[in-house]
């Protein structure tokens, strides 16, 4: 019981992540994309009219759910299955009437399902800054796999201590550029110069 109320958790908490991390500048308007752990689909929410425009059927439990950087794919993480599914986002946003019925009729949107293997139990899933690479924490084998987002393959699995049972996973944005100079306001540092520091093209 315990157990599943902390995959609930993680359930609410990715949801929400997929809400932000949806909405980029980039897209044409924001998409929320919502695991549904007991029917094994996603739906997917116009964010400006709050009304759910498609259903992709998904893996067995998807839990978590991340968006490439361009918001061209979602990464969902199916528990009891094993596996990652790769949704192309563009399929739902296409004005065809079929695609927004409401029905579970859209296979064709997962154009990849990544096997990380039976009995991984899959939960959190965090996507990096360049979007070459997809961080998958499995808990029931204390591991995590990187997937190339190109090949949608496992190339390598970074094994965690014994008994740690990984939920969630973040990737740091970029380092930090900074720079020394004695005339621009910054933060102060230990000798006596202000310095200035830039991350993600902007000013701290």
């Amino acid at each position: 019981m315990k157990h599943n109320k902390e995959i609930l958790l993680v359930s609410i908490f990715v949801c929400v992540l997929a809400l932000v991390v949806g909405g980029l500048p980039a897209l044409a308007q924001p998409f929320a994309y919502v695991t549904n752990y007991a029917a094994g689909n996603v739906s997917v929410i116009d964010t400006a009219t709050n009304t759910v425009v498609a259903t992709v059927t998904v893996g067995n439990m998807p839990i978590a759910v991340a968006i490439t950087p361009n918001g061209a794919f979602a990464y969902v993480t199916n528990f009891t299955e094993g596996s990652v599914s790769v949704i192309d986002t563009a399929i739902n946003r296409r004005s065809d009437p079929a695609l927004a019925s409401g029905s579970d009729s859209r296979g064709p949107s997962v154009v990849a399902t990544v096997t990380v293997g039976i009995g991984l139990g899959p939960l959190g899933v965090a996507i990096t800054p360049d979007g070459d690479s997809a961080y998958v924490a499995n808990s029931v084998s204390d591991s995590i796999s990187v997937i190339d987002t190109e090949t949608n393959t496992v190339p390598t699995t970074v094994l965690l201590a014994l008994g740690s049972g990984p939920m969630g996973v973040a990737i740091t944005p970029p380092a930090a550029s900074c720079h020394e100079d004695d005339h621009e306001k910054g933060n102060g540092g230990s000798d006596g110069r202000s310095h200035s520091c830039k991350r993600s093209g902007k000013e701290d």
